[in-house]
């Protein structure tokens, strides 16, 4: 671990370098012994050597908002906006976070703790957080590493444990067993004794449902991370995973084999929606007729269900597609049709698909499709059909697709010599 790098602030960035020592600039200025600690995951990083911009910091002996328009003053150029956000809670504590926004738009958060009976605050702080990793300091006074639950060295074991016993930690936090799900899966940890059996018997006591923006953005972070197939697992193995998709008639080994299958097909930073897509697609697979709110919803309203629509809609042409089936399928999924190839369950059909396919759809110019405008606008489709609006137009506008694709080095006069001659407004 990097304890010495840290503590030398060898690896810093350059503002939090000058931030770091704007705090203990300010610090001096102050009757009372002052203490700043940064807090939680920007120190985890750190110690492991992953680059973090995450930055929380912890303030003892002044508020928060002091030590905040303290340096704003300092330097306003440097931080260019301090504002109050919403109170944070904590399992017992209640604190307001204070933002600050340096001049490169960096949001780093400032919090005071008073609630904490504890004679060592920060220690205090340490045992109310959800996992031991996630519980070191780093006292930016005195620029020193401080560890107060066995911290450092569940992170150099690779230990997932809580500082208090799990039962007392996640009780009543859903939020908090799937963040340690996270944590386990892309930091591959292994869990402390009781640990494990802690969080399923927290997930299955707990009451009420996840927020959803929040359960949203820990697991974009999970399956964007480096082995999303462990937290499914774990999501599974713990009564998660109803909790936080919803509680139906799930078929859990198909979506491990899915999910398996698509993290071999798609890096780490494109998975979250085409991952929600595949659970999506198992789910609609043993489920005909559950409905597209619904979809929708498990896709925490990203275009995951359209992904899993367009694949499903793909496997029907597939193994003997034709120029208009294929630009009818683009047209209609503009924004989900390439994605939509990566959760082909049929490997023979993914391997066609990414390859034969997408070959065809280069050779034909069909990828930018779905940003082609139409031939006629919409004056020049009522004077050519010389018609008012109506349903007829839904037709008509399928007509003029269909022959732009059929001929695509034709123009307007084209298509109208072609509309005429062929009396097509007693068709429509």
């Amino acid at each position: 671990m990097n304890i010495e790098d840290l503590e030398n602030e060898i690896h810093l960035s350059k503002n939090e370098r000058k931030l770091f020592e704007m705090m203990r600039m300010a610090s001096k200025t102050y009757q009372q012994k002052v203490k700043i600690y940064a807090v939680g995951g920007w120190v985890r990083d750190h110690l492991l050597g992953i680059p973090s911009t995450d930055l929380d910091i912890m303030v003892n002996g002044i508020s928060n908002e002091e030590l905040a328009y303290t340096l704003e003053k300092m330097d306003p150029t440097f931080i260019v906006n301090v504002f109050h956000a919403s109170i944070c809670s904590r399992r017992l504590d209640n604190f307001q976070l204070i933002k600050i926004i340096l001049k490169d738009g960096t949001e780093i958060d400032l919090a005071n703790n008073y609630s904490i009976e504890c004679e060592n605050v920060i220690a205090g702080d340490a045992l109310r957080r959800d996992l031991t990793i996630n519980a070191i300091f780093y006292n930016i006074i005195d620029k020193r590493v401080e560890d107060y639950v066995g911290g450092l060295y569940d992170l150099k074991n690779r230990i997932a444990r809580s500082p208090r016993s799990p039962d007392i930690v996640f009780h009543n936090d859903q939020i908090q067993v799937v963040r340690a799900l996270r944590f386990a899966s892309h930091l591959n940890l292994n869990f402390a004794d009781g640990m494990l059996e802690g969080l399923s018997s927290a997930s299955v006591t707990v009451s009420g449902t996840l927020t959803p923006n929040i359960s949203q953005k820990e697991v974009q972070k999970a399956f964007n991370n480096n082995n999303p197939q462990r937290f499914i697992n774990l999501l599974i193995s713990t009564s998660m995973f109803k909790i936080v998709f919803g509680d139906f008639k799930w078929d859990f080994l198909d979506i491990k084999n899915r999910v398996n299958q698509v993290c071999q097909r798609v890096k780490n930073n494109q998975r979250y929606r085409i991952l929600l897509a595949t659970i999506i697609n198992s789910l609609s697979q043993s489920n005909k007729s559950i409905s597209g709110k619904k979809k929708k919803a498990i896709g925490f309203n990203t275009n995951a269900n359209k992904i899993s629509s367009a694949a499903n809609e793909l496997s029907t042409f597939l193994r003997g597609f034709t120029k208009l089936d294929v630009a009818i399928w683009i047209k209609r999924y503009k924004n989900e049709w390439n994605d939509s190839i990566y959760i082909l369950e049929n490997e023979n059909d993914y391997q066609l698909a990414s390859t034969k396919l997408i070959q065809f759809i280069k050779e034909e110019d069909l990828e930018n499709l779905a940003c082609k405008k139409p031939l006629l606008n919409g004056n020049e489709c009522l004077n050519l059909v010389g018609k008012n609006h109506g349903s007829w137009m839904k037709n008509f506008q399928k007509i003029m697709f269909q022959w732009s694709i059929e001929n695509p080095n034709g123009d307007k006069n084209d298509f109208i010599e072609f509309f005429n001659n062929n009396k097509m407004n007693e068709i429509i």
